[in-house]
C-alpha cells in the first residue's frame, strides 16, 4: 500500500468513525462534569481518577525580551529548546 493509499484510508476511517468519536466525546464530557460535581466514582468495567494539578506559570515572553534589552543579565536565565517537527494529518 502506498503513502498515498495509506492516506486516503486514514481519512476514509477517520470520517465513518467520527458518530462513533463524537458520542464518545459527549459522554466523556457529562461523566467530568459529574465527577467535578460529585466525586470520582467507579463501576464493574471503568472507573474515573481524579488529579489536581498546579496552574501553570505564564510569562510575556516579547515583553520579558524587550526588558532583556535593557537589563542584559536576565538572559543568562533563558534557555531556547531544540527545533523540532510535529506532523499533524488534517481531513480535507
Amino acid at each position: 500500500m502506498t503513502i498515498e493509499e495509506k492516506l486516503e484510508r486514514y481519512a476514509a476511517l477517520q470520517t465513518e468513525l467520527k458518530p462513533v468519536t463524537d458520542k464518545i466525546k459527549a459522554l466523556e464530557a457529562e461523566i467530568k462534569d459529574y465527577v467535578k460535581e460529585h466525586g470520582d466514582i467507579e463501576s464493574d468495567n471503568a472507573r474515573t481518577e481524579t488529579i489536581d494539578v498546579k496552574g501553570r506559570v505564564k510569562w510575556d515572553t516579547q515583553a520579558l525580551d524587550g526588558y532583556a534589552v535593557a537589563n542584559p543579565d536576565v538572559l543568562q536565565f533563558r534557555t531556547i529548546g531544540k527545533d523540532s517537527k510535529r506532523t499533524a494529518i488534517k481531513l480535507l
